[in-house]
């Protein structure tokens, strides 16, 4: 039988999470983590989404998303096919650019 690949916990699982410490490129854009990239597509002020790029870790950059939502300035066509398919894109380039999670 084979063991699941998890997101947290096993042999690997914390390498998938957006949080794991993985540089990623996308979009032509370099961020420290896939959350940071996640974060910050959920805006379009690019003041907002310069900020979230610049924040220390990617618990940072979810923390200043919350505020900036709670301040109701998320993009207004965020949706779920939106955000799955942005984070389809994120993890892609992730999984592509780093041979250890391949």
């Amino acid at each position: 039988m084979t063991e699941p690949v998890l997101f947290y916990g096993g042999e690997f699982g914390y390498s998938f999470s957006n949080f794991a410490s993985f540089a990623v490129t996308w979009r032509g854009r370099w961020a420290m983590t896939s959350e940071h990239h996640y974060q910050a597509s959920k805006f379009t002020d690019q003041e907002i989404i310069d900020e979230i790029y610049k924040a220390n870790s990617a618990h940072d950059a979810l923390k200043l998303a919350h505020k900036y939502e709670d301040e109701g300035k998320r993009r207004p066509d965020w949706c779920d096919e939106l955000k799955e398919s942005i984070m389809y894109e994120i993890i892609s380039c992730k999984h592509d650019q780093h041979s250890y999670i391949q």
